[in-house]
Protein backbone atom coordinates (compact mmCIF):
# COMPACT_ATOMS: atom_id res chain seq x y z
CA UNK A 1 0.00 0.00 0.00
CA UNK A 2 2.81 2.40 0.91
CA UNK A 3 4.51 1.43 -2.50
CA UNK A 4 1.37 2.69 -4.42
CA UNK A 5 1.31 6.13 -2.21
CA UNK A 6 4.89 6.52 -3.29
CA UNK A 7 4.59 6.07 -7.18
CA UNK A 8 1.39 7.97 -6.80
CA UNK A 9 3.07 11.18 -5.51
CA UNK A 10 6.13 10.37 -8.02
CA UNK A 11 3.33 10.66 -10.32
CA UNK A 12 2.24 13.95 -8.96
CA UNK A 13 5.39 15.50 -8.52
CA UNK A 14 5.97 14.88 -12.69
CA UNK A 15 2.99 15.94 -13.60
CA UNK A 16 3.46 19.35 -12.00
CA UNK A 17 7.32 20.01 -12.99
CA UNK A 18 6.14 19.15 -16.82
CA UNK A 19 3.42 21.86 -16.18
CA UNK A 20 5.97 24.23 -14.50
CA UNK A 21 7.57 23.60 -17.98
CA UNK A 22 5.01 24.18 -20.17
CA UNK A 23 4.14 27.44 -17.93
CA UNK A 24 7.72 28.75 -18.58
CA UNK A 25 8.03 27.74 -22.27
CA UNK A 26 5.32 29.46 -23.36
CA UNK A 27 6.40 32.75 -21.30
CA UNK A 28 9.29 32.50 -23.24
CA UNK A 29 7.22 32.49 -26.47
CA UNK A 30 4.93 35.40 -25.46
CA UNK A 31 7.84 37.71 -25.04
CA UNK A 32 9.11 37.87 -28.44
CA UNK A 33 8.39 40.52 -30.68
CA UNK A 34 6.06 40.88 -33.68
CA UNK A 35 8.27 42.69 -35.84
CA UNK A 36 8.58 41.52 -39.61
CA UNK A 37 11.70 41.17 -41.65
CA UNK A 38 12.12 44.43 -43.89
CA UNK A 39 13.76 47.93 -43.92
CA UNK A 40 12.67 51.25 -44.23
CA UNK A 41 14.33 54.63 -45.03
CA UNK A 42 13.01 57.25 -43.02
CA UNK A 43 14.95 60.29 -44.68
CA UNK A 44 15.34 61.84 -47.12
CA UNK A 45 12.00 61.37 -48.48
CA UNK A 46 10.80 60.41 -51.21
CA UNK A 47 11.40 62.63 -54.83
CA UNK A 48 13.75 65.21 -52.12
CA UNK A 49 16.23 68.27 -53.93
CA UNK A 50 19.45 68.63 -52.13
CA UNK A 51 22.40 71.05 -53.15
CA UNK A 52 26.05 69.28 -53.67
CA UNK A 53 26.02 69.34 -49.81
CA UNK A 54 26.50 66.50 -47.72
CA UNK A 55 23.18 64.30 -47.10
CA UNK A 56 22.01 62.48 -44.18
CA UNK A 57 20.41 59.09 -44.58
CA UNK A 58 18.57 57.61 -41.74
CA UNK A 59 17.10 54.25 -42.05
CA UNK A 60 16.04 51.08 -39.65
CA UNK A 61 16.21 47.42 -40.12
CA UNK A 62 13.76 45.31 -38.38
CA UNK A 63 14.04 40.92 -38.61
CA UNK A 64 12.08 38.68 -35.99
CA UNK A 65 14.78 36.30 -35.80
CA UNK A 66 17.56 39.04 -35.57
CA UNK A 67 19.29 41.25 -37.89
CA UNK A 68 22.89 40.15 -39.03
CA UNK A 69 23.43 42.58 -41.88
CA UNK A 70 22.30 46.17 -43.40
CA UNK A 71 23.33 47.11 -46.91
CA UNK A 72 23.48 50.74 -48.52
CA UNK A 73 23.32 50.96 -51.95
CA UNK A 74 23.51 54.09 -53.67
CA UNK A 75 23.17 53.81 -57.74
CA UNK A 76 23.90 50.64 -57.59
CA UNK A 77 26.97 50.58 -55.62
CA UNK A 78 27.08 48.98 -52.22
CA UNK A 79 28.39 51.91 -49.89
CA UNK A 80 27.90 50.86 -46.91
CA UNK A 81 27.70 47.12 -45.33
CA UNK A 82 26.69 47.00 -41.13
CA UNK A 83 27.86 43.86 -39.78
CA UNK A 84 25.63 44.17 -36.57
CA UNK A 85 27.96 42.70 -33.68
CA UNK A 86 24.72 41.27 -31.79
CA UNK A 87 22.28 39.45 -34.14
CA UNK A 88 20.00 38.96 -31.68
CA UNK A 89 18.68 42.72 -32.19
CA UNK A 90 15.15 42.76 -33.70
CA UNK A 91 15.94 46.47 -34.29
CA UNK A 92 18.53 48.20 -35.72
CA UNK A 93 18.78 52.09 -36.85
CA UNK A 94 21.16 53.74 -38.69
CA UNK A 95 22.42 56.92 -40.20
CA UNK A 96 25.12 57.76 -43.24
CA UNK A 97 26.08 61.04 -44.58
CA UNK A 98 26.65 61.07 -47.96
CA UNK A 99 28.01 63.31 -50.12
CA UNK A 100 27.29 63.26 -53.68
CA UNK A 101 29.40 63.78 -56.46
CA UNK A 102 27.40 64.51 -59.48
CA UNK A 103 24.24 66.50 -60.33
CA UNK A 104 21.01 64.57 -61.27
CA UNK A 105 19.13 62.26 -59.91
CA UNK A 106 19.98 59.26 -57.36
CA UNK A 107 18.78 56.07 -56.01
CA UNK A 108 19.18 55.24 -52.31
CA UNK A 109 18.21 51.65 -51.66
CA UNK A 110 18.51 49.66 -48.51
CA UNK A 111 17.95 46.06 -47.48
CA UNK A 112 18.72 43.77 -44.35
CA UNK A 113 19.53 39.93 -43.89
CA UNK A 114 18.48 38.42 -40.54
CA UNK A 115 20.50 36.38 -38.86
CA UNK A 116 19.18 32.96 -40.51
CA UNK A 117 20.64 34.50 -43.95
CA UNK A 118 17.34 35.45 -45.15
CA UNK A 119 17.55 39.06 -47.24
CA UNK A 120 14.81 41.46 -46.66
CA UNK A 121 12.99 43.48 -49.73
CA UNK A 122 14.96 46.49 -50.59
CA UNK A 123 13.08 49.75 -49.65
CA UNK A 124 14.37 52.33 -52.06
CA UNK A 125 14.41 56.37 -52.58
CA UNK A 126 14.88 58.73 -55.49
CA UNK A 127 16.26 62.24 -54.83
CA UNK A 128 17.67 64.85 -56.70
CA UNK A 129 21.01 67.00 -57.02
CA UNK A 130 21.15 70.46 -58.48
CA UNK A 131 24.33 71.67 -60.17
CA UNK A 132 26.78 73.76 -58.42
CA UNK A 133 26.86 76.02 -60.46
CA UNK A 134 23.16 76.29 -60.85
CA UNK A 135 23.53 77.17 -57.15
CA UNK A 136 26.20 79.83 -57.34
CA UNK A 137 24.62 81.72 -59.58
CA UNK A 138 21.44 81.96 -57.63
CA UNK A 139 23.70 83.09 -54.41
CA UNK A 140 25.64 85.18 -56.41
CA UNK A 141 22.84 87.00 -58.32
CA UNK A 142 22.53 90.65 -58.49
CA UNK A 143 19.49 93.36 -59.22
CA UNK A 144 19.55 94.53 -62.46
CA UNK A 145 19.72 98.16 -62.83
CA UNK A 146 16.76 98.41 -64.98
CA UNK A 147 13.37 98.94 -63.80
CA UNK A 148 12.39 95.90 -65.82
CA UNK A 149 13.90 92.25 -64.66
CA UNK A 150 14.55 89.65 -66.91
CA UNK A 151 12.49 86.67 -67.32
CA UNK A 152 14.71 83.91 -65.94
CA UNK A 153 14.28 80.08 -66.36
CA UNK A 154 14.16 78.08 -63.25
CA UNK A 155 17.16 75.53 -63.17
CA UNK A 156 15.88 72.36 -63.72
CA UNK A 157 17.88 69.03 -62.77
CA UNK A 158 17.95 66.52 -65.40
CA UNK A 159 19.62 63.21 -64.85
CA UNK A 160 21.92 62.21 -67.06
CA UNK A 161 20.98 58.41 -67.72
CA UNK A 162 17.80 56.55 -66.24
CA UNK A 163 18.05 54.90 -63.38
CA UNK A 164 16.42 51.43 -62.64
CA UNK A 165 14.44 51.30 -59.35
CA UNK A 166 11.70 49.89 -57.44
CA UNK A 167 12.51 46.48 -57.91
CA UNK A 168 9.65 43.74 -56.87
CA UNK A 169 9.13 40.37 -57.16
CA UNK A 170 5.75 38.57 -55.30
CA UNK A 171 7.82 35.17 -54.18
CA UNK A 172 11.13 34.90 -52.12
CA UNK A 173 11.23 31.22 -53.22
CA UNK A 174 10.31 29.24 -56.41
CA UNK A 175 10.73 25.65 -57.99
CA UNK A 176 10.99 23.64 -60.43
CA UNK A 177 10.35 19.88 -61.23
CA UNK A 178 6.66 19.55 -59.70
CA UNK A 179 4.61 22.36 -57.94
CA UNK A 180 3.64 20.92 -55.23
CA UNK A 181 6.47 22.34 -52.96
CA UNK A 182 5.58 25.81 -54.26
CA UNK A 183 4.78 28.56 -56.85
CA UNK A 184 6.69 27.48 -60.23
CA UNK A 185 6.64 30.82 -61.87
CA UNK A 186 7.64 34.27 -60.62
CA UNK A 187 6.36 37.86 -61.28
CA UNK A 188 9.32 40.62 -61.50
CA UNK A 189 8.51 44.38 -62.06
CA UNK A 190 11.25 47.01 -61.48
CA UNK A 191 10.59 51.15 -62.52
CA UNK A 192 12.82 53.19 -64.48
CA UNK A 193 13.19 57.12 -63.58
CA UNK A 194 13.19 58.58 -67.64
CA UNK A 195 10.50 55.87 -69.12
CA UNK A 196 11.46 58.42 -72.34
CA UNK A 197 14.61 57.44 -72.87
CA UNK A 198 13.88 53.60 -72.90
CA UNK A 199 12.78 51.79 -75.51
CA UNK A 200 12.94 48.31 -73.84
CA UNK A 201 14.33 46.47 -70.53
CA UNK A 202 15.61 43.02 -70.57
CA UNK A 203 16.39 40.80 -67.68
CA UNK A 204 19.45 38.35 -67.95
CA UNK A 205 19.29 35.01 -65.20
CA UNK A 206 21.60 33.02 -64.04
CA UNK A 207 22.06 30.09 -61.06
CA UNK A 208 24.46 30.31 -57.92
CA UNK A 209 24.42 26.85 -56.43
CA UNK A 210 24.04 26.78 -52.52
CA UNK A 211 26.55 23.52 -51.94
CA UNK A 212 29.15 25.38 -53.87
CA UNK A 213 29.40 23.69 -57.32
CA UNK A 214 29.71 27.64 -58.80
CA UNK A 215 27.23 29.10 -61.53
CA UNK A 216 25.75 28.54 -64.27
CA UNK A 217 26.03 31.01 -67.00
CA UNK A 218 24.02 34.15 -68.39
CA UNK A 219 20.58 32.92 -70.20
CA UNK A 220 20.18 34.95 -73.26
CA UNK A 221 17.41 37.29 -71.94
CA UNK A 222 13.66 38.13 -71.36
CA UNK A 223 12.31 41.08 -72.51
CA UNK A 224 10.01 42.80 -69.75
CA UNK A 225 6.43 43.74 -70.69
CA UNK A 226 5.86 47.78 -70.33
CA UNK A 227 3.21 48.76 -68.06
CA UNK A 228 3.08 52.36 -68.18
CA UNK A 229 4.98 55.32 -66.11
CA UNK A 230 8.07 53.46 -66.23
CA UNK A 231 6.65 50.07 -64.85
CA UNK A 232 7.92 47.11 -66.46
CA UNK A 233 7.14 43.32 -64.99
CA UNK A 234 7.45 40.03 -66.20
CA UNK A 235 6.22 36.70 -65.28
CA UNK A 236 9.17 33.70 -65.32
CA UNK A 237 8.09 30.13 -65.33
CA UNK A 238 10.82 27.79 -64.03
CA UNK A 239 10.87 25.06 -66.70
CA UNK A 240 11.60 27.49 -69.15
CA UNK A 241 14.48 29.59 -67.89
CA UNK A 242 17.78 28.55 -69.14
CA UNK A 243 19.99 25.96 -66.98
CA UNK A 244 16.98 25.68 -64.37
CA UNK A 245 17.70 22.24 -63.90
CA UNK A 246 21.47 22.46 -63.52
CA UNK A 247 21.44 22.91 -59.53
CA UNK A 248 18.90 20.95 -56.93
CA UNK A 249 19.37 24.32 -54.63
CA UNK A 250 20.49 27.46 -56.04
CA UNK A 251 20.23 31.20 -55.63
CA UNK A 252 18.99 32.73 -58.89
CA UNK A 253 20.33 35.40 -59.68
CA UNK A 254 19.25 38.51 -62.32
CA UNK A 255 20.04 41.92 -63.66
CA UNK A 256 18.59 44.43 -65.88
CA UNK A 257 19.58 46.27 -68.87
CA UNK A 258 17.41 49.13 -70.62
CA UNK A 259 18.20 49.93 -74.01
CA UNK A 260 16.91 52.67 -76.39
CA UNK A 261 15.47 52.90 -79.71
CA UNK A 262 18.88 52.16 -81.41
CA UNK A 263 19.65 49.05 -79.04
CA UNK A 264 21.70 51.30 -76.99
CA UNK A 265 22.27 50.49 -73.39
CA UNK A 266 21.61 53.16 -71.42
CA UNK A 267 21.66 51.47 -67.68
CA UNK A 268 21.75 48.27 -66.42
CA UNK A 269 21.36 47.54 -62.79
CA UNK A 270 23.42 45.70 -60.21
CA UNK A 271 22.95 41.92 -59.59
CA UNK A 272 20.17 40.73 -57.31
CA UNK A 273 20.58 37.87 -55.55
CA UNK A 274 17.70 38.01 -53.05
CA UNK A 275 15.32 34.99 -54.54
CA UNK A 276 15.63 31.24 -53.67
CA UNK A 277 15.10 28.74 -56.16
CA UNK A 278 15.09 24.52 -55.24
CA UNK A 279 13.75 21.34 -56.92
CA UNK A 280 10.80 20.15 -55.68
CA UNK A 281 11.29 16.08 -55.71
Amino acid sequence: MKRWKILTLVLVLFLILQACEISFGDGGSSGGSNVALGVVIESPAQGAQFNMDPITIQYKATAPDGVAVVELTIDGYIINTYNTPDQSQQVVALQYSWTPTMAGSHIIRVRAQDAKGTWSSYSDVMVSVAEQQAQQQESQQVQPTNTTAPTVAPATVTPSTPYIYNVDHDVNKFYYKNGTCGPTKITISIQVSDPDKVWSVVIFTRFLDKEGEGQSKWDSGHAMSPKGDGVYSITLESSKITNYDTYDYAVFRYQFVATDKNRNEVTRSEVFEDIEYSICP
